[in-house]
């Protein structure tokens, strides 16, 4: 149980890591403005070489780790930018240090940004784009592709993971599919049919047009798919991740695209980010890739900004914070 926090006349530090030269990880300079006129609160950039960051008392971005909990030693309040907490290991370290995240401030973003995958696939407009650039785009020349076009309604789809994102995206397949399989430990929706990962093991092969994982960063889930997974989905299925680099195996991924083992994949996540210009598959032209953008949009700053200060209003007056997470 967190103790009451009470403060007084003194000057309240806030550590962020929103520095960088991004406009998603750059804090406005309007909201920091708006936040130091009352002179109530400092806010300072995290680094390990400037001692004032011992002093903060809240944490705000998306970077903080055990590391830099055991360096601020002083944290009463971490809140995440984002929605993912994978980067904390260690629960006990934050047993005293309220815990927040941004919830469902990106999902529609990231769901919206899968469904632009799937009906790129879907009505294989990359194919389109390869034509192009041979300078070959006509109909005579896009109809050896009739066959893989196909109508959302008529694809199977099996997805990884169960949070708030997927939740959204589901939420908006609902409106094509009646059922959808989905790969999670515990599940009560009855629009959704539970596929335990065990059986999928099991299985030969599988029936789906689409696996999507939305899986968080895990050790159980590292390099989850594979060669073995890849062989075992259909020729003309696609594979789309936008959770976490780290559960797919990039080697084996790249062997399934070139030799024709599946169709297609989208990516929007890497085990090593940014990622390299010499990344092997960024030589396919059946790998759609983006550089971890699935979740920006323009009104990212204006959701952050209405959490940020409804939380900060209530931290102060120990009253409840929105998105408290529990671990």
């Amino acid at each position: 149980m967190t103790p009451n926090i009470e403060f007084k006349t003194k000057k309240i530090t806030i550590c962020t890591d929103f520095d960088k030269d991004l406009k998603l990880y750059s804090l406005p300079e309007k909201l920091r403005l708006k936040i130091v006129k009352s002179k109530k609160f400092e806010i300072i950039n995290f680094d390990y070489n400037n001692p004032m960051c011992k002093e903060a008392i809240i944490y705000w971005g998306n970077l903080i780790d055990d590391k830099r909990i055991k360096f601020l030693k002083n944290l009463k309040w971490i809140h995440l930018g984002s929605s993912g907490y994978d980067k904390i290991k260690k629960k006990n370290s934050i047993s005293s240090i309220k815990l927040t995240r941004s919830k469902g401030i990106m999902s529609n973003s990231v769901a919206e940004s899968v469904f632009n995958f799937i009906f790129i696939f879907l009505r294989r407009f990359d194919r389109c784009s390869v034509l192009r650039n041979k300078k070959m785009l006509n109909r005579k020349k896009f109809d050896i592709y009739f066959d893989e076009v196909k109508n959302i309604k008529d694809c199977n789809f099996l997805v990884f993971g169960y949070g708030d994102i997927s939740r959204s995206f589901i939420s908006k397949l609902n409106h094509f599919l009646r059922k959808i399989d989905i790969v999670r430990e515990s599940l009560k929706d009855s629009n959704i049919n539970k596929v335990n990962k065990f059986y999928l093991k099991k299985k030969k092969k599988f029936h789906y047009d689409f696996v999507i994982s939305f899986l968080p960063e895990k050790k159980k889930y590292n390099n989850f798919f594979n060669l073995n997974f890849f062989k075992k989905m259909k020729n003309d299925s696609f594979f789309i991740n936008v959770g976490r680099g780290s559960v797919v195996n990039e080697k084996d991924l790249y062997i399934s695209l070139k030799k024709n083992i599946i169709l297609g994949a989208a990516l929007d996540v890497f085990k090593n980010e940014p990622l390299k210009n010499t990344n092997p598959l960024l030589s396919l032209d059946n790998c759609l890739i983006t550089p971890h953008i699935a979740g920006l949009f323009n009104q990212y700053w204006r959701l952050q900004e209405r959490l940020f200060l409804h939380n900060l209003k209530n931290f102060l007056s120990n009253k409840k914070l929105k998105n408290v997470v529990y671990l």
